[in-house]
């Protein structure tokens, strides 16, 4: 009998996954995007070395160009002024079919990968990453909004809701400006469903870009930089 529970207990931890990141633990992963055209966004890490945010994020309206990479800032654990850690861009990649001169028909396009110059430290918790929520699943938004931009914000008494627009995730989450490309997790398991793009001027519900917009370049990427860093080893 003893040999039964254990056997099925050795198989329920097979089937689960090891060390699920929780929302409310998703707090150091969540980032503030800074940049030399003196705005901000939020974003999230996905790996050590890559990172996520809207593509309007890392584009300059005022001169009509794209950001150089080495503008761009990630800061981790950012809080009042301070932060945990700091990197900035080597390189991005952004969907060829968005267009920031028509950022609302291109807006499920709006996502950008950031290459990161310095590895994040092992110590922040990494977030799954999860198929589309189904409507009326409780989520939760975060980021760091324009009228409190020094700390973290959230929003966790949301859902998703029954229509958006195609490619589009809509929910009734609290997406101020600043929450930009801030991550859009499930609240029951901290899974990773999308990133914040776009809310109503009261900024009380939100679209997002789900993770199947953008998970393919995140693994190509991915798969070249650990090809890289095999080429660096001795």
């Amino acid at each position: 009998m003893r040999l039964s529970i254990r056997l099925v207990c050795l198989l329920l931890a097979a089937l689960l996954p090891a060390n699920p990141v929780r929302a409310d633990d998703l707090g150091a992963a969540v980032a503030r995007i800074n940049n030399s055209a003196g705005a901000f966004c939020s974003g999230i890490l996905l790996t050590r070395r890559i990172a996520l945010t809207a593509a309007h994020c890392v584009f300059n309206p005022r001169v009509n160009r794209w950001l150089p990479a080495e503008a761009i800032h990630v800061l981790l654990g950012f809080d009042r002024g301070a932060y945990a850690f700091h990197t900035v861009a080597t390189a991005y990649r952004t969907d060829p079919l968005y267009d920031p001169s028509r950022p609302i028909e291109t807006l499920a396009r709006d996502w950008a990968l950031l290459e990161l110059k310095t590895k994040a430290p092992p110590t922040i918790a990494l977030p799954q990453l999860a198929d589309e929520p189904a409507a009326g699943e409780a989520l939760m938004s975060l980021g760091f909004a324009r009228d409190r931009p020094y700390r973290l914000g959230r929003s966790d008494a949301c859902a998703r809701l029954p229509r958006a627009p195609l490619g589009l995730i809509a929910t009734d989450c609290r997406a101020p400006h600043g929450f930009s490309g801030g991550p859009l997790t499930a609240r029951t398991t901290g899974a990773l469903v999308g990133i914040t793009v776009a809310g109503e001027e009261t900024g009380r519900s939100g679209l997002a870009v789900p993770v199947s917009a953008w998970r393919a370049v995140l693994d190509e990427m991915s798969r070249l930089a650990r090809t890289s860093e095999d080429l660096r080893r001795p």
